[in-house]
C-alpha cells in the first residue's frame, strides 16, 4: 500500500511540474516563425522593424523568455532588411499592434479570443501547441518526419492573408 501511495504522489508530482515546452521545439519556432512571418504579403511594403508579441501567461514566462532569446540571438542582424523586435504580453494588458503574435499555453476561450482579434486585425498568428489551429490560429509547426509549417487554410480563406506560395507549397495545411 504504501509503496502504491509513493508511486501516486510520485507521479502527480512530476505531473503538475512538467513543462509544456520543450526547449528543442522553441528553438525551431524561433528560426522559423519570424521567417515565415516575412513571406506574409502585408510584410512586404515595410520599412520599419517587424514586431512579434510572445502572448503568454505568466506561469508561462519563463519559456516565452527562453524563446525571445533565441529568436534575438537568430536575427540581432534582422532579417529581409527588417528589425525583428519581440515583446512578451499578456493578452489583457496588450497595448500596441503587432505585426505578429506567438500564443503560448492558453484555455480554448482564451485561444479562440486571441485568434479571433489577431485576425480580424490582419495580425499573423503563430501558436506552439499545433491544436491551436482548430480554434482560428493561422500557423504553428508540423514536427512529423520532417519538420514543416502548418498553415490554417480556413483562417487563410476567412480573413483574407496573403502567403507566398512558396510558403504555401512547402507547409502542411489544415
Amino acid at each position: 500500500m504504501r509503496i502504491g501511495v509513493f508511486t501516486l504522489f510520485l507521479f502527480l508530482h512530476i505531473q503538475l511540474f512538467a513543462s509544456h515546452y520543450n526547449s528543442t521545439i522553441l528553438e525551431l519556432e524561433a528560426k522559423i516563425f519570424p521567417k515565415m512571418l516575412m513571406l506574409c504579403e502585408n510584410l512586404a511594403d515595410l520599412n520599419r522593424s517587424v514586431h512579434i508579441s510572445i502572448i503568454v501567461q505568466e506561469q508561462d514566462k519563463h519559456y516565452a523568455q527562453e524563446l525571445k532569446t533565441a529568436i534575438d540571438t537568430h536575427y540581432k542582424q534582422g532579417l529581409m532588411d527588417k528589425r525583428i523586435e519581440v515583446s512578451i504580453n499578456q493578452f489583457q494588458t496588450l497595448t500596441h499592434k503587432p505585426e505578429a503574435v506567438i500564443i503560448f499555453h492558453h484555455a480554448q476561450k482564451e485561444v479562440e479570443e486571441i485568434a479571433q482579434w489577431a485576425n480580424t486585425h490582419k495580425i499573423v498568428s503563430f501558436a506552439y501547441e499545433p491544436s491551436y489551429l482548430e480554434y482560428g490560429v493561422l500557423a504553428s509547426i508540423y514536427l512529423g518526419a520532417s519538420t514543416k509549417p502548418y498553415i490554417n487554410t480556413k483562417t487563410l480563406k476567412e480573413y483574407n492573408f496573403i502567403i507566398n506560395p512558396y510558403l504555401l507549397k512547402l507547409s502542411k495545411l489544415y
